[in-house]
């Protein structure tokens, strides 16, 4: 990349000195031989703000964050945002996602709908997360690395055992390239007798301890 810059102010250089040759053997029968003036010196402000310009985008175009994604090796959004799910108390849920390095999930992109009548998803509980100012949604809250969320429950029918939840969410790549929204059903087996208490606590801590 450097070396297309300095083919660019070779030429410019040459281009000026040429000129400046031409305007001396001109000048010569009228005014005394002028001293020999340093190149830069002829630089005109439009020339000189081009080639400014040149340079720094060229130098932009090769500095890259050290966890930037290339565009061309992009993951999909089940690999980028790998979610995981149980039940952690019969009136509460456990979401987890597994953020891929070098992606990002949006806050206000996760929804949760009961699909089940007679069990409603209440407001989710969220960790703090990390303050963006998004290209496309402006200041926003994101999360990276990974993300656990408690859904509390509301069961007005305590006979339901089975509960369907349509879960949506939506992330970026920091290279720039964000993903369509992701839709996902899931389903819990909210009855006491399937649920392993010690079970989901060791998976789960199992889970985020093997996190790379």
């Amino acid at each position: 990349m450097l070396q297309i810059t300095d083919l660019c102010l070779i030429m410019a250089y040459r281009t000026l000195g040429e000129q400046n040759r031409e305007l001396d053997k001109r000048s010569a029968p009228f005014f005394p031989p002028r001293r020999r003036a340093n190149s830069y010196e002829f630089c005109t402000p439009l020339v000189c703000g081009i080639l400014n310009l040149l340079m720094i985008g060229l130098l932009v175009l090769t500095i890259r964050p050290a966890n930037a994604v290339d565009s061309d090796n992009l993951l999909s959004p089940e690999q980028a945002f790998q979610l995981t799910s149980g039940v952690k108390r019969p009136d509460r849920l456990l979401l987890s996602w597994y953020i891929a390095d070098g992606y990002y999930l949006y806050r206000h992109k996760i929804k949760l709908i009961s699909l089940t009548p007679g069990i409603k998803v209440q407001d989710a509980v969220f960790p703090v997360g990390h303050t963006k100012l998004d290209q496309f949604f402006g200041e926003v809250e994101i999360y990276q690395d990974n993300l656990a969320v408690e859904v509390p429950l509301l069961r007005q029918d305590l006979k339901l055992k089975t509960l369907i939840v349509e879960v949506t969410f939506q992330g970026c790549a920091n290279v720039g390239v964000c993903y369509m929204p992701v839709q996902q059903i899931l389903t819990f087996d909210l009855s006491e007798k399937s649920f392993d208490w010690w079970g989901w606590m060791t998976s789960a801590t199992d889970r985020f301890t093997s996190l790379p």
